[in-house]
């Protein structure tokens, strides 16, 4: 592949994640897409791979299962598909985690006031407690 192939493929990913980006903002299922994108696909399966029915006994409640089904439709009519498709709902997730970190308030846990790289933050310190499940980006 030539160098100006894969320049012409970043510049369209890069194009289309800001349309999906858009296209998320004004859904009304922008929450429950969001909420989809930060807790991802279950273990040691990707986006392709996972089912997209939701309710209880599945990995996905009812509506993160119905954002699914939206996004994944509107990343096929842009013509992401077979590893594209991935690469795409990876690249969204991404950016969708980096916004939810960016535009959370800081929380802190450790009420001794130690800055973030002292060795003797413990286990319930911020940065050592995984993502948790957010309801909007705005």
């Amino acid at each position: 592949m030539s160098n100006s192939t894969e320049n012409t493929i970043v510049i369209k990913a890069n194009q289309d994640l800001e349309l999906f980006l858009a296209i998320i903002n004004n859904s009304p299922l922008k929450t429950y897409i969001n909420n989809m994108f930060i807790k991802g696909p279950p273990i040691n399966q990707g986006f392709m791979w996972c089912q997209d029915n939701g309710g209880p006994d599945c990995y996905w409640t009812e509506k993160e299962g119905e954002a699914l089904r939206f996004i994944r439709n509107k990343v096929l009519e842009l013509g992401w598909e077979s590893s594209g498709y991935g690469i795409m709902m990876r690249k969204i997730q991404r950016k969708i985690k980096e916004m939810a970190i960016n535009k959370s308030p800081m929380i802190y846990n450790d009420d001794e006031g130690k800055c973030d790289g002292d060795p003797r933050n413990g286990v319930s310190y911020i940065n050592n407690i995984p993502l948790q499940r957010i309801d909007y980006i705005g």
